[in-house]
């Protein structure tokens, strides 16, 4: 960024392995940021009915 203005950032992410990759990388740029606040959660649906979708 050619200025100093940093922009207000709030992440949401859970905890599959894409989400993480991309907070890693988020938090090697942060410096170019005022990061306000990085949420972790996952959907309790999403867990709940995978064994529906993957049924062997």
């Amino acid at each position: 960024m050619s200025t100093n203005i940093k922009h207000r950032t709030v992440i949401m992410l859970d905890p599959e392995l894409d989400d993480l990759n991309t907070i890693v990388r988020y938090l090697l740029y942060s410096n170019h940021f005022h990061t306000e606040g990085i949420i972790y959660s996952s959907s309790r649906y999403h867990w709940r009915e995978m064994d529906k979708v993957h049924d062997f």
